[in-house]
């Protein structure tokens, strides 16, 4: 355990949409020494142990890695730099700094190897899918309960405390699901530009966090208006 872990003990543990979740408590090593689990606590003395390697951590704080984004980020880095290995030996080829044979025989490997990732995105991309797709439902779902705790707020059947902490919570659960699906399509244009074989890496141009809060408001304004609700008031 470096000196930087012990630093974070202490320091918050963020999920993928930046929410808290606990504090860093201490580390767990293995009998090498080798530090490969996390204990972190939670609100109420609860606590959970994560595996370090799902964990991204920086000075201040560290944030859960999803095996979706660990495998987005895997893929993202080696697809690229295959490409660039076999571009490599094809110049060699052609300023013949290589036998033929040797060039056909880490051609066929590096072809072998990029068919394999290829593949791999292309079964990220439909877990991508699925995972878009849920938390689609999951927005509409909170807009709809939003609404119907709105009309029940105004025909006086909620209290306003009780109407404030539920609508606090379900906006929370708005920006958050928002957030996940972002960041899964942000996953989706990188990985669908690699099956375009173009080079494509984590520093690719992403629509930034404020046209991100545009366009949760926008919609949240379509999906408002795409919720039809029939109250009948007797």
């Amino acid at each position: 355990m470096t000196k930087n872990m012990s630093n974070l003990i202490g320091k918050p543990v963020k999920n993928e949409s930046g929410r808290e979740i606990g504090k860093v408590l201490s580390f767990l090593v293995n009998s090498q020494g080798q530090m490969n689990e996390v204990l972190i606590g939670k609100e109420g003395g609860e606590y959970l142990c994560y595996p370090a390697e799902g964990l991204e951590f920086n000075n201040d704080y560290a944030t859960v890695i999803s095996e979706v984004d660990k495998k987005a980020k895997a893929l993202s880095y080696e697809v690229p730099l295959i490409w660039r290995k076999k571009r490599t030996l094809n110049r060699l080829r052609d300023s013949n700094k290589i036998l033929p044979e040797i060039y056909e025989n880490l051609c066929a490997e590096f072809d072998a190897t990029l068919n394999k990732l290829r593949s791999d995105v292309q079964s990220l991309l439909n877990d991508i899918d699925k995972q878009i797709t849920n938390y689609e439902k999951q927005f509409r779902m909170l807009h709809i309960a939003k609404t119907f705790l709105e009309i029940e707020h105004e025909i006086g059947n909620v209290g306003e405390e009780s109407y404030q902490q539920s609508l606090s919570a379900i906006l929370r659960g708005l920006e958050e699901t928002f957030n996940k699906k972002q960041s899964f399509q942000e996953m989706k244009e990188i990985l669908s530009n690699i099956l375009l074989n173009e080079e494509s890496s984590e520093n690719m141009a992403l629509n930034s966090r404020e046209n991100s809060k545009e366009s949760l408001e926008a919609s949240i304004a379509k999906s408002q208006g795409d919720s039809v609700i029939t109250v009948h008031v007797k």
